[in-house]
């Protein structure tokens, strides 16, 4: 019933902008990311624009052998391949599923380093109406909630130092300029 809520009011958000919606779904290769992507295209309506982007990791060329440089480039580049030919055939599947009239389009953006502020900064560019994300369902430690244990005072320096660490849906909630629309995976 959430989730129905939730994507009701999504779907509203995109059609109260303006008659044809930009809509962005984030692209992993990896089955949260065609859920994304199904529901960016579910919620699209004739005329809309959907957008999946990937952003490959940066290589920081200074650590690696020219070599091995090399070979990390050349798979990166095979992996961008795959992904973009799954995001096309999941999307041509969902299109048929759903009968929409979306145009839909894959871009490989520029490697970064900060994948997160990436994302943000694509729906800046492209003028995004909607972000649709993939959840992996990370639980509080990964998404930086998890409190320390209680120790005594004496015994704290002695502890782990505990790292928040944001994940990307989390991130592009509270900094991008458009609703954030999380597509998390049936439980089992």
């Amino acid at each position: 019933m959430k989730q129905l809520r939730s994507a009701f009011l999504v779907a509203s958000a995109v059609s109260q902008r303006r008659l044809q919606s930009h809509i962005l779904v984030g692209l992993s290769g990896t089955p949260y990311g065609d859920l994304a992507l199904k529901q960016a295209l579910r919620m699209s309506k004739d005329g809309d624009r959907v957008t999946g982007i990937f952003i490959p990791a940066a290589i920081d060329a200074t650590i690696f052998p020219p070599k091995a440089l090399q070979t990390f480039t050349e798979r990166r580049s095979q992996q961008v391949k795959d992904i973009m030919q799954r995001a096309n055939k999941v999307a041509a599947e969902a299109k048929a599923e759903f009968k929409t009239g979306a145009k839909f389009e894959a871009k490989e953006l520029e490697p970064s380093e900060n994948r997160r502020r990436a994302i943000v900064d694509a729906c800046f560019s492209l003028k995004a109406d909607v972000l649709v994300l993939g959840s992996l369902g990370a639980g509080a430690v990964k998404r930086g909630q998890a409190q320390a244990p209680e120790v005594p005072y004496d015994e704290q320096r002695y502890q782990p130092n505990y790292v928040a660490v944001a994940t990307v849906p989390d991130y592009a909630m509270h900094n991008a300029p458009c609703p954030v629309f999380v597509v998390k995976p049936k439980a089992a």
